[in-house]
């Protein structure tokens, strides 16, 4: 994955089975993206892939917006 002139950093952390991945925005403007560790890689790398989506799309940057509209928009992109 390349994402010109972003920082992020990638964690695998234990999450419950029905959560593949998070990201968060730093205060210094890097991102913090959180993977399911136990997934397989592929599906690793298809959360981080997603993730990335929520990141170039200015997501992690709204206020009061509906999650389940971001998704659903994210997952149509």
């Amino acid at each position: 994955m390349k994402t010109e002139g972003v920082d992020y950093f990638i964690y695998l952390i234990d999450m419950p089975a029905t959560t593949c991945a998070c990201s968060t925005k730093n205060d210094d403007g890097t991102y913090s993206l959180f993977l399911n560790s136990s997934l397989p890689f592929e599906k690793q790398k298809e959360a981080a892939e997603h993730e990335v989506i929520h990141i170039e799309s200015g997501h992690l940057d709204l206020r009061d917006e509906n999650v389940d509209g971001i998704e659903y928009s994210t997952h149509s992109i």
